[in-house]
């Protein structure tokens, strides 16, 4: 990685193209990528020109985060979100501690129970929440979000039923991100 240029590194890959939908709804600005530590090395890739950095998510109030934020947009990116009290609190201490510029929360799967979509849109810092709609959220809860992204993943999966079908290569969709 040379100095001042991040490189492209793997980011959650939930869906294929998923990092360009992700990347227009970001200002050209640094960006820095955190995973809560479980999915770094098991998910394919896709990439957005970001730093390393990771945060370790535990039942506890403590945060360990490795790596430098300061004046860097944040990904948190995880598998889904149910509950947000534990980004909550990682994009409170990114922003008040760390500097960072804006955090993002980034998931594939967005359950959101209860008032957790409520209680992300009044958090003074968090950006955005970013998903797929591989999990269906009522109408009255999207409506009443400013801060909720979600990603149609239907094409992708129409492309892969096809591919497969066609005896094609699925990873195309991975090392290509056609749509």
């Amino acid at each position: 990685m040379s100095a001042g240029r991040p490189a492209a590194v793997p980011v959650d890959a939930s869906t294929p193209g998923a990092a360009a939908r992700v990347r227009s709804h970001l200002q050209p600005q640094p960006i820095q990528r955190i995973t809560s530590g479980t999915h770094l090395q098991s998910d394919p890739p896709l990439r957005l020109p970001v730093a390393v950095t990771s945060w370790h998510k535990k039942r506890t109030a403590r945060i360990t985060l490795v790596g430098d934020v300061r004046d860097k947009i944040v990904l948190l990116l995880d598998d889904m979100i149910d509950h947000p009290s534990s980004f909550l609190t990682a994009a409170e201490h990114l922003m008040v501690h760390c500097q960072a510029r804006a955090v993002y929360i980034v998931a594939a799967h967005g359950l959101f129970s209860g008032s957790s979509l409520g209680e992300v849109e009044i958090c003074p810092y968090v950006q955005n929440v970013i998903v797929t709609n591989t999990f269906p959220i009522p109408d009255e809860l999207t409506s009443a979000s400013s801060k909720l992204i979600q990603i149609d993943i239907a094409p992708v999966l129409a492309e892969a039923i096809r591919r497969n079908h066609n005896g094609e290569s699925i990873s195309y969709l991975f090392d290509r991100n056609p749509l």
